[in-house]
């Protein structure tokens, strides 16, 4: 009988690397995490991301604390959601696609 292999699995086979928990050794240092998503580089505190408020926000498909907690600057904030516009609107799926992605390649949730 044969096993199915996980993605995880393969992906190892093939070579791939592991993908590094930025947060965790930023917290280990008291560095701050520096990600670049869609152009824009952005440096904050990975204690930011374990807040629980933002978190709820998160899940409750609010995604505007979290950009401002993570930015910290509203020009940027507005900079950022601008650029997320779409004939002058701005869907909040895109922006909590947006979120989502500073969160992931800050190494928040991987193994």
């Amino acid at each position: 009988m044969t096993t199915k292999k996980t993605t995880k699995e393969l992906a190892a086979e093939a070579g791939a690397k592991a993908p590094a928990d930025h947060a965790a050794k930023a917290e280990a240092t008291g560095e701050l995490i520096k990600v670049t998503v869609r152009g824009f580089d952005l440096e904050f505190d990975p204690n930011d991301l374990d807040d629980d408020d933002l978190m709820t926000a998160l899940e409750h498909g609010s995604p505007n604390l979290a950009l401002q907690v993570i930015v910290g600057d509203a020009k940027r904030v507005a900079e950022i959601k601008d650029s997320l516009r779409v004939d002058g609107k701005l869907k909040r799926s895109d922006l909590l696609v947006f979120v989502t992605e500073v969160i992931q390649a800050g190494g928040q949730g991987n193994a």
